[in-house]
């Protein structure tokens, strides 16, 4: 049985890992939107991008603190540093006027969208396998 802490503190991750794939959509839309009708809309990509950290780093620490949220671990591990490696494309492209670091953000986007549908996947399953747990019992 959950404390109420433990219960809020998952709901938080839950939300939190809703929060990523919508965020991560939402720049994919906005990269769209940029390229193709207006271009200052890279800056609220980038923004949008930005706060995208803040879910991301929610799930890692709910993820590394245990509790009901330990089977995230892996995932919430790959998620932060896909999010971290997404950051350093766009670092390494400005700071080195090359194109291939750039290039390479969309398709690490890609692969961070994929991580964070699986977390959220896994969040929404977690209630059934606690349920299966309880019943085993």
């Amino acid at each position: 049985m959950l404390t109420r802490r433990e219960e809020r503190a998952s709901r938080v991750v839950a939300l939190a890992a809703l929060l990523v794939p919508v965020l991560l959509l939402t720049q994919f839309l906005l990269a769209g939107l940029a390229l193709f009708t207006d271009a200052g809309l890279w800056g609220v990509h980038g923004a949008v991008g930005g706060a995208a950290a803040i879910p991301i780093l929610v799930v890692l620490a709910g993820a590394l603190r245990g509790g009901r949220n330990r089977h995230l671990r892996w995932w919430a591990g790959l998620q932060a540093l896909l999010y971290a490696t997404q950051i350093g494309w766009v670092v390494a492209g400005e700071a080195s006027g090359l194109g291939w670091p750039m290039a390479m953000h969309p398709l690490n986007g890609a692969l961070l969208l994929t991580a964070s549908l699986t977390i959220l996947a896994k969040v929404l399953r977690a209630p059934e396998r606690a349920a299966a747990v309880t019943a085993g019992e």
